[in-house]
Formats: C-alpha cells, sequence, structure tokens
C-alpha cells in the first residue's frame, strides 16, 4: 500500500491541493470500498456454514469547507479550507447501541511539500487499512467481535495545519460517538513507534498490555509542554471534540522527515509489522466488551469508563473477573483505579487548549521491557517511603562513621578526626550542594566548547551526521567538570578522603530522592527519573551498609566505601541515563537540522549531553576521592592522581574539538546523503509586472551554507542567458524575513526558521501554462463592498481566485470588527495572515470583513507600502487596504511535479507532438543536477514557483 501511494508514477506527492492529492483521495476511497465487500463476503460466508456473524461495515467520502484558527510558534494562523475531504470506515455489531461508542484511529493521507510521506504518513493509513482488514477476516472466524464501534478516519488534509482533521471534529455525524482516539504519526523511519503524547489513563493502562510497548512519561511531559514545534491531528481531537486518548509515532532516524527522502525503501524492515501488531492490539482491547451467560453484554465496560473532558469524571474502575467461559474473547487486562481524586487528571492540567491535559500517571519502559505504569498518588506515597528510607541509611552510615571516630579511629590522610553527628549531617548537606554545583558546572563546561565550536570556529553542528557524535564531543568536559574538586568552603581538603567519599555518596542518594518528591508533588510525571537514579543508588548503600556489618572490626580502612557500592549503584543510572540519551539524541539531534541559525542548536545538544552523563555518572564525584589529589600529597609517585586524570581529560577535550572542527572535515561540511542538509529555493513571479526573483533558504545554522548560495547565484545568473545577454549577475545578498515577506508565503509562518538569501535579476522564464496571469484567474475579486461613514466602519465581501495555484495566502494590515473566519477576531491593527487548502480544481475561497477606517496605528506597524490608511497620505479612499496574495503553481514544483513533467515530454515525444515551452521546470532541473553535483547527494532540495499580487481597494 505505502509503495502504490507514494511511487511517483503512480501517485506519489501528495500535496494538497494537487493532482495526486486527487489521486490519492481516489485510492483511499477504494480501499474502504474494498473493505466493505470483504464484510460483506464473510457474512456470505457464515451464511453458506450456517452460522450468524454480527458485523456492519460502513464507509462514508467526507467533502466539506470550513475555517479554524491555528497556533503555531507564537504565531496566529487563520486558515480557510475549500472542499477538503475525509475517508472513513466503521467497524460495528448489528445493534445500534454498539455505535453509540466508537474508537477513532486517526492517519493523513496528503504528504507535506517536499516529501512523497512514505513514513508520514502513508506507513500509519496502511496499518490502519490492514488492521480493519485482519479485524473483519477475525469476526468472519469468530475470533473477535466489535463490542464498540471502530472508525477509521484517513484524513485528507493534515500538513496543511490539520484542515481535514477539524472538518472531522466539527462536521462530521460519528464525531459525536468518539469517545477516544488513537492518532498515528510518524516522524522517523526507524526503531519503535514511541507512545509520545497521552490525556487517557485508561489508555495507557491497555497500552502495556500491547506486544512492543516504548513510552514514557517523559516524553509526554516534553511533548505537552510546548518545546517542540511539532503538532499532530491529536490538538484537533483534544480541543473540538473533547476526547481523550494516546498519539504514537515512529521517531527514530528523523533526518529524512518532511524531506524527498521519505520513501519506501528508506523505512526500516519490522517498523510497519512492530507499530500494526501494538495497534491492532489496542484496537481489540479497547472495543471489547464482555458477555454474561445469556449473550447480554455487562453494563459495564472500559469504554464507558472513559469519559470526554466536559462529562463528569470517570467512575472509579473497579475490575471484574468474568468467567472466562462466559465470555466470547479474552478478557483485556485490569485497570486500577485511582484513589486521588474523582478526576482522571491532575488537578493544575484542567484546561481547553492543546497540550493542557496530562493524566495523573507515571508510565515507562526500560530496554524494551514491559511499562510500569502506576498513579500519581501512588508515586507520591512511594516516593516519600523511599526517600525516608534513603535518609534512616544515611543517618545510620553517618552513625557508624561516627562511632569509630569517637573510639580514636582517625580516618586516613585526616588532620583532625570528625566527632560530631552534627559535622557529618553538614558534610552530607555540603555534598548535595557540591552535587548541584557540579551539575552546574558540567553543563558550563560543555557550554563553553559549544560557544568555540559555534562562535569562535563557526563550526556549528559538527556532529550532525551521528546521534552519538554529541557525546564524543562534549563529554570530556562533562567528565572535568564532574572530577574537578568541590569548593573549598563546601568540603575541604582538611575532610578524610573517605568520609568526602561517604559523604558525595550519600549527598547523591538523598539529593535525587528528594528531588523526585518534589518534582511528583507538582504532578510532574518525570519525577520518576531521580527515582529511578536514587534506587540504583540506594541499592548499592544498601548492600554496602550490610557488607560493613557482616565485616565488622575486620575492615582495613574505616569509613571507606566499600567498591560493591559503585558496582551495585551504578547499574541502574548508567542504564537509565543511557537510555534518555538514546531516545532523546535520536530525536534532538536531526531535529537541529531544523532549527534556524538563531537557534542556538549547538548549546542545546551542549547541555543534553552534559545532563546526561551528570545523570550516568551520579557516583563520580565520589569515586574519585579514591585517588590522592597528587602524587606530592599522597607521598609516592604514582601517576594515578586527580591532578593528572583531569590533566588526561583536558587533553580529551583540546583532541575532541580539533577532530571535530578540522581533522574529520564535519566541520565545514557535516551533511551526508543519510543525514542531508534541507534547502529550499522560490522562484517568485510578481504581478502584473511579471518580474522574476530567486528566493534561497536553508534551514540550519552549519557551516558551509553562504559559500553554496554563491555558486547557486552563478547557476542562476547563467540560466537561459542567451535571451539575457548583458544580464547583471549579482551575488546573493541575505535578507530578514518577518511578516511582511511575501515571498515564502507557502511557507508562512515556517519561513521564519529559513537562513534567506534573495536574488533580484533574472530572465523572464516561460512557464508550462500562464492561466494565472489572465486578469480574472488570479487575485482578489471585491463582490460587496459599503462603508459606514456614522460608525467609522467599511465592510467587504472579497472573493480570491486561484486558478492552477494552491496553498494560497492573503495579507493585510487592519483593525478588523468582524470577519467570517471565526467570531472572535484579533484586537487592534496589526498584521493578518489567512492561509487557504482546497481540494484539486477548487480555485475560488471568499472572506467577508468589517474594518475600522480609523485605526489606532503602532509605530512598529507603520512599514513603507504594506496599508494605505487616510494618515498616509495616499490619494485612495479612506480605508483603502493593500492586500498581498500569493500562492505556488500547482505543476511547478521539484521534485514533486518531475516525474509528471518528464513522463509528458516522453510521451509528446512519441507522438511526435511539440513540446510546450516550460524554462521554469528546466530551471529547477538545472538547479538541482548542479546541487547534486556540488554535494553528491548530500542535499534535499525543494522548489516552487510562487505568485504574488498586491491588490489596492
Amino acid at each position: 500500500m505505502v509503495t502504490e501511494l507514494t511511487d511517483p508514477l503512480n501517485i506519489g506527492f501528495r500535496t494538497v491541493g494537487s493532482r495526486e492529492h486527487a489521486l490519492g483521495d481516489a485510492w483511499a476511497v477504494q480501499q474502504v470500498q474494498d473493505l466493505a465487500e470483504l464484510c460483506d463476503h464473510v457474512r456470505a460466508r457464515a451464511a453458506k456454514d450456517g452460522r450468524t456473524v454480527d458485523l456492519e461495515c460502513d464507509w462514508d467520502w467526507q467533502q466539506g469547507s470550513g475555517t479554524h484558527k491555528f497556533d503555531i510558534m507564537n504565531q496566529v494562523i487563520y486558515k480557510s479550507y475549500q472542499n477538503l475531504t475525509n475517508i472513513l470506515f466503521r467497524i460495528s455489531n448489528s445493534r445500534s447501541e454498539s455505535k453509540s461508542l466508537a474508537l477513532l484511529v486517526n492517519s493523513h493521507l496528503d504528504s507535506s511539500l517536499p516529501t512523497p510521506g512514505a513514513a508520514d504518513d502513508a506507513l500509519s493509513v496502511a496499518i490502519s487499512l490492514e488492521a480493519a482488514r485482519v479485524l473483519i477476516e477475525s469476526v468472519g472466524r469468530g475470533e473477535w467481535e466489535a463490542g464498540w464501534s471502530l472508525i477509521i478516519l484517513i484524513n485528507n488534509a493534515e500538513e496543511t495545519f490539520q484542515d481535514a482533521s477539524h472538518l472531522f471534529s466539527t462536521q462530521h455525524p460519528w464525531a459525536q460517538t468518539v469517545r477516544t482516539v488513537m492518532n498515528l504519526e510518524a516522524a522517523g523511519s526507524k526503531g519503535p513507534e514511541l507512545l509520545f503524547q497521552a490525556t487517557s489513563e485508561e489508555m495507557v493502562w491497555v497500552y502495556q498490555g500491547v506486544p512492543y510497548p516504548y513510552g514514557t512519561v517523559l516524553a509526554n511531559d516534553i511533548f505537552s509542554s510546548g518545546v517542540l514545534m511539532s503538532d499532530t491531528d491529536f490538538r484537533q481531537f483534544d480541543q473540538y471534540l473533547l476526547t481523550p486518548g494516546i498519539d504514537m509515532a515512529v521517531v527514530g532516524h528523523s533526518y529524512f522527515y518532511h524531506s524527498t527522502r521519505d520513501v519506501v525503501e528508506n523505512i526500516e524492515p519490522g517498523v510497519a509489522q512492530h507499530f500494526a501488531e501494538n495497534v491492532l492490539s489496542m484496537i481489540k482491547q479497547m472495543t471489547f466488551r464482555p458477555k454474561k451467560s445469556t449473550g447480554e453484554y455487562e453494563e459495564d465496560s472500559l469504554m464507558q469508563r472513559i469519559r470526554k473532558f466536559d462529562e463528569t469524571p470517570a467512575m472509579l474502575y473497579q475490575p471484574t473477573s468474568p468467567d472466562s467461559s462466559k465470555s466470547t474473547s479474552s478478557t483485556p487486562p485490569a485497570i486500577p483505579s485511582s484513589t486521588t481524586s474523582t478526576s482522571p487528571f491532575s488537578s493544575a492540567d484542567k484546561g481547553g487548549q492543546q497540550h493542557s491535559r496530562r493524566p495523573d500517571l507515571v508510565f515507562f519502559t526500560l530496554f524494551g521491557s514491559k511499562p510500569l505504569v502506576y498513579s500519581g498518588f501512588t508515586a507520591k506515597i512511594v516516593y516519600t517511603f523511599w526517600a525516608m528510607i534513603c535518609t534512616w541509611m544515611t543517618v545510620i552510615s553517618v552513625k557508624k562513621s561516627n562511632h569509630k571516630a569517637t573510639e580514636g579511629v582517625e580516618p586516613k590522610g585526616s588532620a583532625s578526626p570528625i566527632k560530631t553527628s552534627r559535622s557529618n549531617v553538614s558534610l552530607v548537606l555540603a555534598s548535595v550542594a557540591s552535587i548541584l554545583i557540579s551539575l552546574f558546572r558540567s553543563v558550563l563546561y560543555a557550554n563553553a566548547v559549544a560557544f568555540i565550536m559555534r562562535k569562535v570556529l563557526s563550526k556549528q553542528l559538527s556532529w550532525f551526521a551521528g546521534e552519538w557524535r554529541p557525546v564524543a564531543l562534549y563529554a570530556s568536559p562533562v567528565l572535568l567538570a564532574l572530577i574537578s574538586p568541590p569548593f573549598g568552603t563546601l568540603i575541604p581538603r582538611s575532610v578524610p578522603n573517605a568520609m568526602s567519599e561517604r559523604s558525595l555518596v550519600h549527598g547523591a542518594l538523598l539529593l535525587n530522592a528528594f528531588l523526585a518528591v518534589i518534582i511528583q508533588s507538582i504532578g510532574i510525571g518525570s519525577a520518576v527519573l531521580p527515582m529511578l537514579l536514587s534506587v540504583g543508588i540506594g541499592s548499592g548503600v544498601a548492600v554496602g551498609l550490610l557488607l560493613e556489618w557482616q565485616s565488622g572490626e575486620n575492615e582495613k580502612e574505616e569509613g571507606t566505601i566499600h567498591p560493591v557500592v559503585y558496582v551495585v549503584g551504578s547499574i541502574l543510572p548508567l542504564a537509565v541515563g543511557v537510555e534518555l540519551a538514546v531516545g532523546t539524541l535520536d530525536v534532538f539531534v536531526p531535529l537541529t537540522g531544523r532549527m534556524p541559525p538563531f537557534v542556538p542548536a549547538e548549546h542545546i545538544i551542549a547541555t543534553l549531553v552534559a545532563v546526561f552523563v551528570f545523570l550516568s555518572l551520579p557516583l563520580l564525584p565520589a569515586l574519585v576521592y579514591r585517588l590522592p589529589f597528587s602524587s606530592q600529597h599522597s607521598g609516592s609517585s604514582s601517576i594515578a592522581t586527580r591532578a593528572n586524570l583531569r590533566n588526561i581529560v583536558r587533553l580529551a577535550c583540546v583532541l575532541s574539538v580539533v577532530w571535530f572542527a578540522f581533522v574529520s572535515g564535519w566541520g565545514s561540511w557535516p551533511f551526508d546523503p543519510a543525514h542531508p542538509k534541507r534547502i529550499f529555493v522560490s522562484l517568485s513571479e510578481s504581478l502584473p509586472s511579471g518580474e522574476y526573483g530567486v528566493h534561497i533558504a536553508g534551514m540550519d545554522g552549519a557551516a558551509g551554507f553562504p559559500p553554496l548560495v554563491q555558486g547557486l547565484a552563478q547557476v542562476v545568473g547563467t540560466f537561459n542567458q542567451q535571451n539575457a545577454e548583458n544580464m547583471d549577475i549579482r551575488a546573493a545578498e541575505k535578507t530578514a524575513f518577518d511578516q511582511w515577506n511575501s515571498n515564502w508565503g507557502p511557507f508562512y509562518p515556517l519561513g521564519v526558521l529559513l537562513d534567506h538569501y534573495s536574488l533580484v535579476t533574472l530572465p523572464n522564464l516561460t512557464p508550462g501554462s500562464e492561466t494565472w496571469r489572465e486578469e480574472q484567474s488570479f487575485g482578489v475579486v471585491v463582490i460587496e463592498d459599503s462603508t459606514d461613514e456614522a460608525a467609522g466602519t467599511r465592510s467587504l465581501k472579497l472573493e480570491m481566485r486561484h486558478k492552477d495555484v494552491i496553498w494560497t495566502m492573503l495579507e493585510f494590515d487592519a483593525r478588523i470588527i468582524s470577519w467570517s473566519i471565526d467570531d472572535n477576531p484579533p484586537a487592534g491593527y496589526t498584521r493578518h495572515h489567512i492561509k487557504e487548502a482546497s481540494y484539486y480544481g477548487t480555485d475560488i475561497w471568499t472572506l467577508d470583513i468589517t474594518i475600522d477606517l480609523n485605526p489606532d496605528i503602532h509605530e512598529s506597524m507603520r512599514r513603507p507600502n504594506t496599508s494605505l490608511t487616510p494618515s498616509s497620505g495616499s490619494s485612495e479612499r479612506p480605508g483603502a487596504l493593500r492586500l498581498t496574495f500569493s500562492g505556488m503553481v500547482e505543476k511547478e514544483m521539484w521534485p514533486g511535479k518531475k516525474w509528471q513533467w518528464e513522463a509528458e515530454k516522453e510521451m509528446r515525444a512519441r507522438q511526435g507532438t511539440p513540446e510546450p515551452e516550460n524554462t521554469v521546470m528546466e530551471f529547477f532541473e538545472r538547479i538541482s543536477g548542479w546541487m547534486e553535483q556540488e554535494k553528491g547527494g548530500s542535499t534535499d532540495l525543494f522548489m516552487m514557483h510562487s505568485i504574488v499580487k498586491d491588490t489596492v481597494i
């Protein structure tokens, strides 16, 4: 299925509004029709065998229009969509009651601008359809029964800010039956699918029973915080259906996410099977409904316990133990009831906006194990009890050490014995402070190296082509921070080494134990991280105390930590740290390739590495005290001293910087075919003048882009030079992107992420079609226009026409009194951006607005040639507007239209018909060829022909 959808000779790049997008829509309709026929076949086959199959299948093709508001990157985008579609398939039993509650499984059929979207999201579409086929066959074999209904939603416009899921949520009659949602996504092409967002306690409990679970509350907390500039259809179901659910995605190797390399060949074998088995298991458990011995359904089931956010909170779950002989299928795992409150959500997280709801649950997996899931209330009790145990172990250890000191046993290296419990307690507290300072110092040292790489050497992102390369660069300065001595005022050198070592071990234990209690008390489930670290350290401390008790007076060196403490105490922290680093760097390192130069990506990665190394080695500061401070201090010539160790690590820091910046070559160009740089080209045509400009942009701050842009400028300047012999070839100029920049209209507001360069000299090109150049084919037409002088307002009905142009955007400056987008227009005089998305062939959309004729204009909004007002001295009528209308030519995108263009040329050659001139696509072909030759496939290039037209009304 994925191959059928993504093959450019079949369907290919399914950009919303394109011909391929419509072909994908027709393909999906055929798939659900085939499933409906399979249902009929299963029923007929059962009847032939004398059996009755309780199975009903329905499908629907929804088409509709609407408007909505979308918040992203601190920008408000207003959307208008026309005739977009959804393809739906529902499985239920013959009882109408079964259709009253439904599990919604959502995936999206469309793909983003530069990509055929194999993983994102054709893979999820195929999984949804295949799961439906397997379930239908299972009903026929008597292996499954649809107690509650399953709705498969294949929405056809997610990449245009979730228009199609908004259409379903607000306009489809089945939407009101949805009780919970499972959203399937992809931001990568390798590894297990990750449960990264959850708002349903019940579904998290069920998820732990799937064949290959992988998810942590940390991922949920990170995504729900809004730190990542990413979003899914899950938002629409949260905001408009008020339904809880889970969001799952393939995230490994996200270097190909939203790129031309998101093809079937790059999806790791086994990923689809892994993902599909988990989805199928979830569906079976969520739609399960136990039966009585009479054949009637039980009055209670898992689906009935789930409540929408605006309903009465879910009743406490009392797991039943139905007799297996009285049930038609296997019973799902029991879900413990919450004892904290009547609400299934943390009290601090009840709200109506995206990322506002987190279930009061803690869940995590380690190295592929079955997830451990427990309630937030349980976490508070367990964490508090464990912190008390850790305190008790520390007190026992302190008393033991103190007892030895009072017997006159002076620890080795001591100037004078420490004889009071108060002194020992103070030393432990000082050790806690020292560990916190070590964390700060780790981050500081790593960021000092990051500063050198970014600002001094200009070698940012040298580690980009490998998720573990940042560790090789930044681990050394972190280790240097951890083995450096604490400030003398905290742990003076006069304190015996053994005493300092013991206090640092207990300080690490207490710090993590109480940090877990504090973090969990404010409702953040990621408190499990310091909890796991403290359990690991505490296990080592407990073993050490036991060994000390057994050894009695035969211990060779009083007060010294037993070596087994480090062995046992480091196993779990190291495992947790490595697991955390693997999962986080696998997402964040590729993500830096989608961060603009002004984002300090180098410092973000350096900070992450510092934290991971610190968490993985919590006992290293204590272990260093096993070594003498220096050979002079120890009275020997041993090279195993703290001073020498620090010198070795310092040398490692220098060598790693030299390697990454110069020797490896990564500092000059850190990209390769498996880890490409994203480059965008906008061939901008201004109407009605017909002037062309070329705008080039990169999506990261790595070295090597400016020289590449200047080389590309030469290619642009020499193209078609036979028609422009005297053309001036100019260097590309770096340009800023702001809200008045219309050259990247289809990318707004994501254009702020790009590093922009512009060329303004280019000969006139000949596109494959010139429909949009016709007066009535592209632009803004005023249908109605009236002015209310008394109220000081002007009312307009505008019609936007865009023949053969897609992803249009209307921009203007005004203070809006009312409009047809929603009932709450932005306040004050500001810049407005209304983005459109339409089905293939739909080329008109409208807008009704009423504006203020005499608005108060802030100085920051007074930009030249952006708006005409009475104060501007214009001869135009009061309240005149300058409207900027832009879009992208549907037939001239690269590489999305490359195969169609080449196929048309080949067909005309076979037929012997004249080939229409299309120098736009030839221009794109020339740039693509040059880029491939120059960088050997290490760039991912997207090019578009955009149209910009200014109109004053």
